[in-house]
């Protein structure tokens, strides 16, 4: 029996906060599938199926090749020392040797003249002086003047041995000529270049003082003890001191065999230039640029795993970098071959690139254009030439009686400046002072200077006059060099250096095609090349790179190791009626409905394409993409977004305007949506439906009424559920004063339909009412026939609308938090990211409102797969309209045959798992945004995030850690009403060094699960859920790929190893895992509680790499997680099993199915790769909130709390709302109406 059902059931209400923050993701509709990672590409995925070719057969383990030789021993019976140095490095100055006792200067009798000495200069680097000191160690003068003291003392005894790592530290063997405890040198080095420079003769000298102080020694019977795989750390020594050790040998022996070092603090190295060409692979030729080449080399590393037999292993990876060249031919060349900054090409002259146009005979005025070239300048470095052409006879004598030759005498009349910078003329009475570029040399106007006889000069008659130097283009313009002085640009040059900013994609292109060539299992031979390129290079006193270890009674393979890894399952994704298999990690969404759809309750549109045409059939694809996909959209909002609700911006300055025209679109949508000023709801005798928030956080369902007057309010129709309190919707007037309910009359039956139950449906002949109408527990939509609205009262009468002399709306719009408009669908011209993060600033800051952003570009360019396009942005949106009351989700997953949609081991009992992501400013800036994702159900699908802004530092401070914590677990009680049983946290972003540091963050988790009734001060084991605590590195150099192409996938891009293979075993770095006390066990044994101990506290590591992605192109680069805690291995509340190593691959396996936006496994685990992309973001609109950012009602400011503390100060968003109000938010990120933050 069917029946007409007079009200329509509700959400849960009360459970339900909308203190749930927006997600970051880049959503400009790219497809699915990971990033490009770091390094050898990370696996660069496309979207949607992929295409595999060759062996494509999923087997459940492989063999493996690692990029890991073997480090070796060569006599096991040698006994000496490592002996360990502190090293400090001063400018030195020639003073007179005094006599101590007199004080009187000592006379050289065979001079006459006072003996002089090298001894440090009074002013010394100052220790406390950190800024000064890494500036120095980042040049490259430290190596320079190391190698200059190892290459004097060798000419004096041919057994000095000395190794540097590049800043404060150097070793040597004991059973080699060492330096004493305290020895001091006095160093010459060039002051700009390298000592076999060509222009070294030409460079001046500078003195350093340098002091070895031991710091202590390590046997070498505890370095064999660690090879070996023994225990180490019974000697006193720490693996992390090993490691440094070797890490020093490596790096110092790559620098001393002329290797060119990429960075300060990196171990990376390049190949000489001469070695270029004889690389395999090497494409350092095929450059886009002649100024410009990318250098190929290797980074090195010491690991550690302690496995029995063998337990050291040397991590070599090859890289590419971009560098400056000096001459046009790599190998060198003449003066002819100097590659200029002032060049002419095709008939035109630009200056370090920039064109500048013309003939150079005239001066430069354009300030835009001074303003790039000096922009372009900064960004290199510099070298200054020319050769004197007017003969000073005196001086050409006194070289005569030298015995100079003609030849030599030209040398000399050659000027070289190297290795500068472009710099600001600090001179307070010069002309240029604060410049850097002037625009003329010639002109006395722009820049003259007085010489000693009081005559005012310019540069161009300076040289003319001095030096009989006729400048060729002497009104182009002067830079500024520091101590050099000004000089005209004809005289720079390039200088060898790594490439600032090579970020052009002619140069990243490139990158991806090197790496491409030596992708998957051509990785192994490429390694093997570059190893064995690396053992035979000689240095300049003949030594080669085997020699140098053979000092340390070392070795490295010449082969790296091939492993056992297991292949995990891959899932099942099911849709709605549908089921699908994955292929390599991938799957696709042609066909399906989503098993649990969103619901857009209302769009508005801002276009700044400037492409009327393309935005609407953009629009209109995607709204009927998205129905197909089971997403529900109400057919006046469809009718009302592309036709009342939309912008499009037809300035020239999106950047600057996009703010405000995002502000127009929604208040334009606000009048159609709200305030119905079309009439499109009214003249259907149907309300415009979305949700609303009480101050309670309370969330309902309601209907908007319109306002009665064109000033008036917006009234609310709220879906009451048998809630009597929200069953009214207006106060009427009769005979009397009463309250009822909105009901509506329809000509099918003489049961009222409540306004939830009813709607208009639009179609090809205008359209037609519907009313929901109950068949036993289903429920389907009936095409009914409207007849009027009624009010009905509490006693079930019925008040005809015409009886009603006035009314007023019971609940008001204003009052609540209304949901409005849903979704901001953004249709950008290209990707340029800073008009996409406009965007994303008003959906995590301001607006508090879901956006989806389109390329115009990209969307015309599909041709016949516009729907697919539109298919991979409808899964974004499905992802971010998901709410508490829907629990929308695009697919659901199962493993080995399991009919339920929950992860491994997090669906046995309510489990809390949190990713942690961090970003940092750069240079100057001194914040950090941490980011963390929780997850709302056991399927880990549907998350909320948080966002908090800390001092700049690589640790989370307590006060933001315990924030995460309180936000994340009341979202979770929130979402499902019960706290967790116990926590699982992925923390990324945490190099080696920080391990130790991570237990200050566990023990600040620990104090918001702090239970008041027990006895600890800041939580404990028995009071707190189980904690497991794993490390996710991915910045890393460990390659995992298949040992030949049978044992993988094959693709355009090579083989990699299947999505999903794991590795756990042989390799895995010792010093990770913290031991859980056995007092810890036995008071959890005697807590009586509702937790069990489920086995012993071995200590194991539980470290392991993964591969969950399937790379197209490049390397897959696996993650790296390391477990620091693991409390769920050890004991766990009633009904949960035991966190094994397996279980937790497996878990984290299958999360990477979970990323809401991507049809494929991603590498990062879900929660990280949203936190991480939500860091990134924040920081970037950081610069927005330093001053007062408005909005409709509101405003925003970043304010510091405890700017004085600047180790714990953190910053807070001021929300000041349009009464006057102020809410401190900690939490940065405007607070939204979804409970699904994904995507």
């Amino acid at each position: 029996m069917s029946s007409y059902r007079g009200g329509h059931g509700g959400g849960r209400g009360g459970f339900l906060s909308h203190h749930n923050k927006r997600p970051f993701h880049d959503d400009r509709g790219r497809g699915g599938g990971g990033g490009r990672g770091g390094g050898q590409g990370g696996g660069r995925g496309g979207g949607g199926r992929g295409r595999g070719y060759g062996n494509t057969s999923r087997p459940t383990e492989c063999d493996v090749f690692m990029n890991y030789m073997a480090l070796n021993v060569i006599d096991t019976t040698k006994e000496f020392d490592i002996v360990m140095f502190k090293v400090v490095i001063q400018d030195a100055e020639w003073v007179d040797k005094v006599d101590p006792e007199t004080g009187a200067p000592i006379i050289n009798p065979a001079t006459d003249k006072p003996l002089r000495i090298c001894k440090p200069r009074e002013i010394k680097r100052s220790d406390d002086d950190e800024v000064s000191k890494r500036r120095f160690f980042a040049k490259p003068i430290p190596w320079r003047i190391m190698k200059k003291l190892v290459s004097d003392q060798v000419a004096i005894d041919p057994n000095f041995v000395l190794d540097y790592d590049g800043a404060e530290r150097a070793i040597a063997p004991s059973n080699s000529a060492i330096p004493k405890d305290g020895a001091e040198y006095a160093v010459c080095v060039k002051r700009d270049c390298e000592e076999d420079d060509p222009d070294a003769d030409r460079v001046k000298n500078r003195r350093f003082f340098v002091t070895l102080t031991k710091t202590h020694s390590i046997p070498f019977a505890t370095l064999r003890a660690a090879i070996s795989g023994g225990d180490a750390q019974a000697s006193g020594h720490t693996i992390d001191e090993l490691a440094a050790a070797i890490n020093i040998i490596l790096k110092s022996t790559a620098i001393f065999q002329g290797m060119i070092p990429l960075s300060p603090q990196s171990s990376a190295v390049a190949f000489p230039l001469a070695q270029q060409s004889k690389l395999s692979n090497n494409r350092m030729i095929d450059t886009f640029d002649k100024t410009k080449v990318l250098l190929s080399g290797v980074t090195q590393s010491a690991i550690f795993s302690g496995s029995a037999g063998h337990g050291a292993y040397i991590q070599t990876d090859p890289v590419v970098e971009w560098f400056d060249k000096e001459y046009f031919r790599v190998d060198g060349g003449d003066d002819r071959n100097r590659v200029p900054l002032l060049r002419k090409e095709h008939g035109r002259l630009s200056i370090a690139g920039v064109d500048i146009g013309g003939d150079g005979h005239h001066p430069i005025t354009d300030a835009t254009l001074l303003s790039k070239i000096e922009s372009a300048l900064s960004k290199i470095r510099i070298n200054i030439y020319y050769t004197i052409r007017k003969i000073d006879e005196k001086r050409e004598q006194a070289l005569r009686d030298k015995g100079l030759s003609e030849k030599e005498r030209n040398e000399r009349r050659r000027k070289a400046f190297k290795d500068q910078a472009l710099s600001f003329d600090k001179d307070a009475k010069s002309k240029g002072h604060k410049m850097k570029i002037l625009r003329s040399a010639s002109d006395p106007d722009v820049f003259s200077f007085e010489m000693r006889d009081g005559e005012r000069v310019t540069v161009a008659s300076y040289y003319w006059e001095k030096y009989g130097i006729g400048l060729e283009y002497p009104n182009l313009p002067l830079i500024y060099l520091g101590r050099p002085g000004w000089f005209p640009i004809e005289f720079a040059h390039q200088s060898f250096a790594k490439t600032r900013e090579a970020n052009a994609q002619e140069m990243i292109d490139k990158v991806l095609k090197y790496y491409d060539g030596i992708a998957g299992t051509r990785l192994s031979d490429d390694v093997i090349n570059k190893q064995h390129a690396l053992s035979t290079l000689i240095d300049r006193n003949g030594v080669c790179t085997s020699e140098r270890l053979g000092w340390y009674n070392i070795s490295i393979e010449s082969k790296p190791i091939v492993l056992k890894a297991r292949v995990l399952k891959e899932p099942t994704i099911k849709f709605q009626g549908n089921v699908r298999g994955c292929k390599n990690g991938s799957f696709n969404l042609m066909g399906v409905v989503f098993p649990r759809g969103a619901t857009i309750n209302s769009f508005v549109v801002v276009d700044f394409s400037h492409k009327k045409g393309l935005c609407e059939e953009y629009v209109d694809t995607l709204l009927r993409v998205s129905e197909s996909h089971g997403i529900q959209i109400p057919s006046l909002v469809k009718e009302i977004g592309p036709r009342h609700a939309t912008v499009h911006y037809n300035g020239r300055n999106a950047v600057d305007d996009s703010l405000e025209v995002v502000r127009e679109a929604i208040e334009k949508a606000r009048h159609v949506y709200l305030r119905d000023s079309e009439g499109v709801f009214r003249g259907n005798h149907v309300w415009f439906q979305t949700r609303a928030f009480n101050e309670k956080e309370i969330e309902v369902e309601a209907l908007i009424l319109p306002p009665q007057d064109e000033g008036g309010p917006e009234g609310l129709i709220l879906e009451y559920n048998n809630n009597v309190e929200y069953y009214y919707t207006h106060r009427i007037q009769t005979e009397k004063d009463m309250y009822a309910r909105l009901m509506v009359r329809i000509k099918e039956t003489e049961t009222l339909i409540d306004p939830f139950d009813f709607r208009f449906q639009r179609d090809r002949l205008g359209g037609h009412h519907q009313a929901l109408k109950r068949f036993g527990n289903d429920e389907r939509w009936m095409n009914v026939t409207f007849v009027s609205h009624v009010y009905q009262c509490k006693d079930k009468s019925i008040v005809e609308v015409a009886d009603v002399k006035s009314f007023s709306y019971v609940y008001l719009a204003k009052d609540w938090d209304v949901d409005f408009p849903s979704l901001i669908l953004a249709f950008l011209p290209d990707a340029d990211k800073a008009m996409y993060d406009r965007i994303k600033y008003v959906s995590n800051i301001c607006g508090g409102i879901q956006s989806q952003c389109a390329v115009a570009k990209k969307y015309s360019s599909q041709g016949n797969r516009k729907d697919q396009y539109a298919s991979n942005i409808a899964i974004k949106i499905n992802t971010k309209l998901s709410t508490g009351f829907e629990k929308a989700v695009a697919w659901e997953s199962s493993f080995g045959g399991n009919s339920v949609d929950a992860v491994a081991w997090v669906g046995e009992c309510p489990t809390l798992v949190i990713g942690i992501g961090m970003a940092h400013g750069m240079g100057a800036s001194s914040d950090t945004v941490v980011s963390a994702y929780t997850n709302l159900d056991a399927g880990c699908m549907r998350l909320s995030s948080s966002c908090f802004v800390q001092a700049k530092q690589d640790v989370i401070t307590d006060d933001v850690m315990k924030d995460i914590f309180q936000e994340s677990l009341r979202q979770y009680c929130n979402d499902n009403g019960f706290n967790p049983k116990r926590i699982l946290v992925y923390r990324d972003g945490m190099s080696d060094g920080n391990f130790t540091r991570a237990d200050d963050e566990i023990a600040s988790i620990r104090k918001v699960f702090q239970d008041p009734n027990c006895k600890c001060k800041a939580g404990c084991v028995c009071c707190n859920p189980p904690i497991t605590y794993i490390i996710c590195q991915s910045q890393h150099h460990v390659r995992m790929v298949p040992s030949n192409e049978s044992q993988g996938f094959g693709s355009r891009g090579g083989t990699n190893v299947h999505a999903g293979t794991v590795l756990d075993h042989t390799i895995m770095q010792l010093g990770t895992k913290l031991r859980i006390a056995d007092d810890d066990v036995e008071s959890i044994r005697e807590s009586n509680g509702d937790k069990v101990i489920f086995g012993t506290n071995d200590g194991a590591s539980d470290d392991f790499f993964l591969t969950a992605h399937g790379g197209l192109k490049g390397t897959s680069k696996p993650i790296y997680y390391r477990v620091r805690l693991n409390e769920n291995a050890v004991w766990g509340p009633c009904g949960g099993t035991a966190l094994t190593k397996q279980n937790i691959e497996d878990c984290t396996n299958q999360m990477s199915y979970k990323y809401g936006t991507a049809t494929k496994a991603v590498r990062d685990v879900p929660v990280v790769k949203y936190s991480k992309r939500l860091s990134n973001q924040v920081l970037g609109q950081l610069k927005y909130l330093r001053e007062v950012s408005r909005w409709p009602n509101r405003t925003y400011e970043l304010v510091q709390d405890r700017p004085d503390d600047e180790g714990d100060r953190r910053s807070y968003l001021k929300v000041t709302k349009e009464d006057g109000t102020v809410l401190n938010q900690y939490n940065i990120v405007e607070m939204p109406f979804r409970n699904h933050l994904a995507a």
